[in-house]
């Protein structure tokens, strides 16, 4: 099971490399939804979530003990670590993966704008980009196409119905 997130996030990467994005954020709260963190994961709840172009991954989630039994990532640090702070919390996050400084961070392009502003301010070191047409629009295209896992989700779904 694993290994279908771990392919899914490399053929992100791949991407992310073309375009010349060291991070790409993803966050699924009640504010702003997303399935793309469930797509990259598994992780069904509220959480944020950072790919770095090398392939590594993070998730910061509010429930730390469904993301221990649900989630497929190279780590998994609570959200309470960063006083639930998401612009704190993206912040050290990419520390904690190693993002270089200067590198350009892609955030959603539902973030509000004065919430996009916050994070400029506060990530100095990085070159924050929110942008139309950007992952987000990557990310929807990815899911539109069904993998074998997918594929066999729904077969199994068909033949119980």
């Amino acid at each position: 099971m694993d290994n279908i997130y771990k392919k899914r996030r490399a053929n992100l990467a791949t991407w992310m490399a073309q375009q010349g994005i060291g991070a790409i954020v993803l966050q699924d709260t009640e504010e702003r939804r997303t399935p793309g963190i469930r797509y990259f994961t598994g992780h069904p709840g509220d959480a944020i979530f950072i790919l770095a172009v090398d392939g590594s991954s993070v998730l910061c989630p509010w429930d730390e003990i469904m993301a221990e039994k649900m989630a497929h990532v190279d780590k998994i640090v609570p959200y309470t670590t960063f006083e639930r702070q998401v612009v704190r919390a993206v912040s050290g996050l990419l520390k904690q993966l190693k993002v270089p400084e200067g590198s350009r961070v892609e955030i959603p392009s539902s973030i509000p704008y004065p919430l996009f502003l916050h994070f400029v301010d506060e990530m100095v070191g990085y070159n924050v980009v929110c942008r139309e047409e950007g992952v987000d629009d990557f990310i929807d295209a990815m899911r539109s196409i069904k993998d074998s896992y997918e594929i066999d989700c729904i077969r199994k779904a068909s033949a119980i119905t």
